[in-house]
């Protein structure tokens, strides 16, 4: 087990009830972008000005997915918004890219 980091993120570890409920909350956007499916077994959280949850898991067609969302703090009355996906097919030792989405990039795109 390696040290914590501080603003860095937690150590992977199974689900939990928040972690799943988050998810949840986010179910129609994830969908819209990776398809119907995505299962997450996986999280790891950030505490920043909210918390970031980074969810490793897989699709119903059994390609790897991960999906990051934030849930900002509870003052901003704000839900929780993916912020990042990628899905990829693992065969061997290679990992193939298929789709890539991230906020931060289509945002400036959008500008």
């Amino acid at each position: 087990m390696s040290a914590h980091v501080c603003g860095g993120f937690t150590e992977e570890r199974p689900l939990d009830e928040e972690a799943a409920g988050v998810l949840e909350s986010c179910r129609a956007e994830i969908e819209e972008k990776v398809g119907a499916g995505y299962v997450a077994d996986i999280v790891k959280t950030q505490v920043v000005a909210g918390m970031n949850f980074s969810y490793r898991g897989k699709l119903a067609n059994g390609k790897h997915a991960s999906v990051k969302i934030f849930r900002p703090l509870p003052h901003t009355n704000q839900p929780p918004r993916v912020t990042n996906v990628l899905v990829a097919s693992v065969e061997g030792d290679t990992m193939t890219v298929e789709k890539m989405w991230d906020e931060a990039v289509q945002g400036a795109a959008a500008e």
